[in-house]
């Protein structure tokens, strides 16, 4: 009852539910982010077989399961014990992981990878790559899926500020459209502090910082931003 109790007041609060799972045993690394873990359905039974890499984001509703108990199946219909108490998991670095997806035992996913929401993961997964489906199959390189979000990039900043424009009768703020914040921020020490505030999820939060001084921002504030998407 009382380990019960630690779990659901675990489950709370991310960094405590992270802690939580290395004092039960799984390996777990560095910036690694439970959207919601009060419904994410973990093998606790089997923490000691699971591995999670850094920086790593686990969405909602994901289910990371190391046991199997359908050997009991063939066990009773043919009178034959083979018994088996379950497999290991192992995550790679810098994987997210979508809503709803699910990781059985003995899979293996390798660094820099993206699972799609629902997918179903049973075996291994190719580092610098994209799954999706059921069972999860590789649909592209982590390259590719690069190429593509720069070719929609321009289109989606538009349609974003379409959509606010529509919805508030006005054009977005800045603080709107951080998510854009690369495009706009200048590289200076106000814009390290606007980089500095925003959450980052799964990211080490210094490295990002040293992306952004290391990049040039498309425009030379965000007036000019908005004027050229509109």
């Amino acid at each position: 009852m009382l380990g019960r109790f630690k779990r659901v007041y675990a489950t709370l609060n991310r960094t405590r539910y992270t802690k939580y799972l290395r004092s039960i045993g799984v390996t777990i690394g560095n910036n690694v982010y439970f959207v919601n873990p009060r419904k994410t359905n973990f093998d606790y039974n089997r923490a000691r077989f699971i591995t999670i890499g850094n920086e790593c984001v686990i969405c909602a509703g994901v289910s990371i399961i190391a046991h199997d108990y359908c050997w009991t199946v063939p066990m009773k219909a043919f009178g034959k014990v083979s018994s088996t108490g379950g497999g290991s998991i192992q995550i790679g670095d810098n994987v997210f992981v979508g809503e709803n997806a699910t990781i059985l035992r003995n899979a293996k996913i390798g660094d820099n990878v993206i699972i799609g929401a629902c997918a179903l993961v049973t075996g291994n997964l190719e580092s610098n790559s994209v799954y999706a489906g059921v069972p999860a199959k590789k649909i592209m390189t982590l390259e590719e899926y690069a190429r593509r979000l720069q070719s929609i990039h321009d289109s989606e900043i538009s349609e974003n500020i379409a959509i606010l424009h529509h919805k508030l009768g006005r054009l977005p703020r800045k603080e709107e459209m951080m998510n854009f914040c690369f495009d706009f921020e200048q590289r200076n020490e106000k814009g390290v502090d606007s980089i500095s505030n925003l959450s980052w999820i799964g990211c080490d939060k210094q490295k990002v910082i040293e992306l952004f001084n290391n990049t040039v921002p498309n425009d030379v504030n965000y007036e000019e931003f908005i004027r050229r998407h509109l």
